[in-house]
């Protein structure tokens, strides 16, 4: 305790003791923040009580309680490691003037400049439930505005990237609709059959073995046994709805969110921020950058989805339904042939329709 005491004497005006407890009555001065502290200071600050677990000994928090008649701003949250005090004491509550501080803000006082601890409890008992509500509602919003703006900093300038690269599968998602009718429409029993085995390429085996004697049945049993022929890859294809050139039409049309490209400098992706902020608010520009969020996700859905589906016109699949198919034992009364274009399928003596190989067109994208 001594060099506590002689640590916060410069700040206090008095040292009052209560049962053994050591309080402080610090003096009112000025704090080093006439101004907002800015992001760069105030991640200084969390540096140093990340790694030394107190923030009362850092020189730019104002160890003086607060006149809680002046206007107050949340501007960072505060977690203190309290394993790293090595102490049993928790650190400085501003806002009450004890040693109960672990997890709460960093609060600025507009007033006296002064940048303080303020812990949950003792805030929202001092200041009022909905007051310290409101504060911490206000400094949520404001951390959500200012992530949305980073975002679309960096995410404004790939929108037509994004853009570009659905056109450049436009040709792939027609050629995958026109196989796709194939083995729909020609094919419908196999493509039944895929479906219902979930691109599992089984069959079931039948194994006899001779009963002992002496048993009732006599003669031979039946063992059924399930072999896995093949596994097929690329099971999107399998969807009965199947409409791939749709999927990039509306991912495209959700990308047009905004005129920004990639031919235009990163100021103008600023500009275009400061400019939406003078027309709207912070809760528009949040839900500005989770519709952008949303399309550059659609989009990377719909182009895993493309090439995923086009995995299934591939020579490892159709390799697999022919072996597959030429098992003894397998549920598919088809004939199977590859060929240079693709697997040529004949069903119940119909005529042969053939599906392609598209392996070819899903590098690179």
């Amino acid at each position: 305790m001594p060099q506590l005491y002689s640590m916060f004497m410069k700040y206090s005006t008095s040292v009052v003791s209560d049962d053994g407890e050591i309080a402080f009555e610090f003096s009112k001065g000025v704090g080093r923040f006439p101004d907002r502290p800015t992001d760069s200071e105030l991640q200084a600050i969390n540096d140093f009580v990340q790694k030394t677990g107190r923030p009362e000994e850092h020189p730019d928090v104002c160890l003086a309680r607060p006149d809680l008649g002046m206007e107050h701003v949340i501007v960072r949250s505060l977690d203190v490691p309290l394993e790293k005090r090595g102490t049993d004491h928790m650190a400085w509550c501003s806002v009450c003037g004890t040693w109960k501080f672990g997890e709460g803000r960093l609060v600025w006082c507009v007033g006296d400049g002064g940048l303080r601890t303020f812990g949950h409890d003792c805030s929202a008992r001092l200041l009022g439930d909905d007051r310290w509500r409101a504060m911490n509602d206000e400094y949520t919003q404001r951390e959500a505005a200012k992530d949305a703006e980073n975002y679309l900093m960096t995410s404004l300038l790939t929108l037509d990237d994004h853009a570009k690269s659905l056109e450049t599968l436009e040709l792939l998602a027609r050629q995958l609709e026109d196989a796709h009718k194939v083995l729909f429409t020609a094919l419908p029993s196999l493509a039944n059959t895929l479906q219902r085995l979930d691109g599992k390429l089984e069959v079931t085996e039948e194994r006899k073995a001779n009963t002992p004697a002496g048993f009732r049945s006599g003669g031979q049993s039946s063992n059924f046994t399930t072999v896995l022929v093949g596994q097929l890859v690329g099971r999107k294809f399998l969807q009965k709805t199947f409409k791939p050139s749709s999927k990039i039409r509306q991912a495209a049309l959700d990308l047009r969110i905004t005129k920004i490209n990639n031919e235009t400098a990163r100021v103008v992706a600023e500009d275009w921020i400061l400019e939406f902020l003078i027309r709207h608010s912070e809760a528009e520009l949040i839900e500005q950058a989770r519709r952008v969020r949303a399309a550059i996700r659609k989009a990377e859905s719909v182009k895993a989805f493309i090439h995923d589906a086009a995995k299934f016109c591939t020579a490892h699949n159709y390799e697999a339904i022919q072996r597959w198919a030429l098992h003894p034992d397998s549920p598919v009364s088809s004939s199977f042939r590859l060929t240079s274009k693709g697997l040529s399928v004949r069903e119940y003596g119909e005529v042969g329709s053939v599906l392609p190989y598209l392996q070819q067109t899903t590098e690179g994208q």
